[in-house]
């Protein structure tokens, strides 16, 4: 019987006390909500409360804008391959990360991955640079060299030169060989220093 009467004095107590810290805290009552800023580095909006409804502040006015960049990951580039029906040099739109470095080997890549697109199976052994020309050697068996039409071989070699030149500006000349040697093919016959292609 003692247990239950302090059970019960002890429940009125903790009421009491709960009512008490309700009467000290601010209540804020329904529909009386407006937006005021601080003084924070974010601008962040605090609640208050208003005497007889809202205050004169308005969202809007708390709002700070904020400028967002859209930062680019990719950039676009222009490389060419060679359409399969009709053997011509066409541009095509290609997209690189930003913070890859282009260099004459991921360029060629790009463009026998396109020129793959149009059933052409280019393999490129070796790339070089020395001064401001860019020496791309092909296996000696294989397209462009062997097993195509001198108009498709033209067109692929074509496209090739003009996309290393296109986009290097320290770039000017092209030269072709075959396994590091001279260009010999089904259709062509080059020195091995032979300047294919010049801007």
């Amino acid at each position: 019987m003692r247990k239950g009467i302090f059970c019960l004095l002890l429940f009125i107590m903790l009421m009491l006390a709960g009512c008490g810290l309700a009467d000290n805290n601010t209540i804020i009552p329904d529909n009386t909500l407006t937006l005021t800023p601080t003084e924070s580095l974010m601008d962040t909006p605090t609640v208050s409360p208003t005497e007889g409804g809202v205050s004169d502040n308005t969202i809007e006015d708390n709002i700070t804008s904020v400028p967002i960049y859209n930062v680019d990951t990719n950039r676009e580039i222009y490389v060419y391959t060679v359409n399969y029906e009709t053997l011509e040099k066409e541009a095509v739109l290609a997209v690189v990360p930003v913070d890859e470095e282009l260099t004459p080997e991921r360029l060629l890549s790009i463009v026998t991955d396109a020129m793959g697109d149009e059933s052409f199976l280019i393999i490129i052994n070796q790339v070089e640079t020395q001064d401001d020309t860019v020496i791309v050697s092909f296996p000696n068996e294989g397209e462009p060299v062997r097993g195509l039409s001198e108009q498709a071989e033209d067109a692929i070699l074509d496209a090739i030169a003009q996309s290393l030149l296109d986009n290097f500006d320290e770039y000017h000349k092209v030269i072709f060989r075959c396994d590091m040697k001279a260009y010999e093919s089904d259709n062509h016959s080059f020195s091995i220093d032979y300047i294919y292609m010049e801007d």
